[in-house]
């Protein structure tokens, strides 16, 4: 959902559809990416961070980032060059990306090419200024990927996730932050990007083949101080998404809204278009993306209002 009320469908082959609020589904917008790696909502529309590939013929593809309206039409764009991006993100009219580093991280390993762990800051976070400028601002530990800046006991902290890392020398498991002052630092199991609901993270993980005692599940966590106020047993391969106020919606072969954050059960319905793979609320409509590229709208019922409070004595 884009802010003025138009939905997006993509998928990773640069292909991007809009419905225009009244509904109306747009045909492909055409872009010059060969495929978009994350596209993320906008005060004007969406920021897409995709891969253009090189016009002389030698094979090779550049990371591009493009603003674009909720009609389609680029509006500015920004070119690192050969640098690897991380991460964009996007709130209140500024636009941030990270880069990753790997000639910064060096400097911090060990004399076996070791990370230090807790890593050490290396990669920059860069403002994507109007006109197609950068600009560094400070630097974030390697291949953080910003999802909040509403983080930390005074609810202004950078919050980032960073992917596990199985390999010999980089090894460390899945954790996200909330940057110093105030901060916090939590290991996690998620295996997908946790998501931003209000003022919770959500993590999903998928089980583990090798330990049968980890079953897939959802974890939720307060970006204020990363406590755990959550947890839920789930199928594995559950799409998921931010619902309404205090809504999580999960779904799969059927869709669920779960109250946030303790994730009790709010309604269930049936996938008409079968297995979902996206999920976002339009409304009172949640719309439900199919593999085949069919969007489905649901009707969940109407949320009981909350019980009033009652009167202090």
């Amino acid at each position: 959902m884009l802010g003025d009320g138009a939905v997006v469908h993509w998928g990773r082959a640069a292909r991007i559809r809009i419905r225009t609020p009244d509904g109306h589904w747009s045909g492909f917008v055409h872009t010059d990416l060969s495929r978009i790696k994350d596209l993320v909502r906008d005060r004007d529309g969406m920021l897409v961070w995709g891969v253009h590939s090189r016009q002389n013929g030698d094979g090779e593809d550049d990371e591009i980032v493009l603003l674009m309206t909720s009609q389609g039409r680029v509006v500015d764009r920004w070119d690192p060059g050969r640098r690897f991006l991380s991460s964009i993100f996007s709130e209140g009219g500024q636009r941030w990306a990270t880069f990753y580093e790997p000639e910064k991280r060096q400097q911090h390993q060990d004399k076996f090419g070791r990370d230090p762990w807790p890593g050490l800051p290396s990669d920059p976070l860069t403002e994507l200024l109007r006109g197609g400028e950068l600009a560094e601002r400070q630097t974030v530990e390697p291949l953080l990927k910003l999802r909040s800046f509403h983080g930390g006991a005074d609810g202004t902290r950078l919050v980032g996730c960073v992917p596990s890392d199985e390999t010999k020398l980089h090894h460390h498991p899945a954790y996200c932050l909330a940057a110093e002052p105030g901060g916090w630092r939590e290991i996690g199991r998620w295996t997908s990007l946790p998501v931003v609901c209000g003022s919770y993270l959500v993590e999903t993980f998928e089980g583990s083949a090798d330990r049968s005692s980890e079953k897939p599940g959802i974890t939720v966590r307060r970006l204020a101080s990363g406590d755990k106020v959550g947890e839920r047993t789930t199928a594995p391969g559950q799409a998921v998404a931010c619902g309404a106020d205090d809504e999580l919606l999960v779904g799969k072969t059927e869709v669920q809204g779960l109250s946030l954050p303790d994730l009790r059960p709010l309604w269930r319905l049936p996938s008409p278009g079968g297995r979902v793979v996206a999920l976002a609320r339009d409304g009172d409509r949640v719309l439900a993306s199919t593999p085949a590229g069919t969007v489905d709208s649901l009707s969940p019922p109407p949320r009981p209002a909350a019980p009033p409070r009652a009167p202090n004595r």
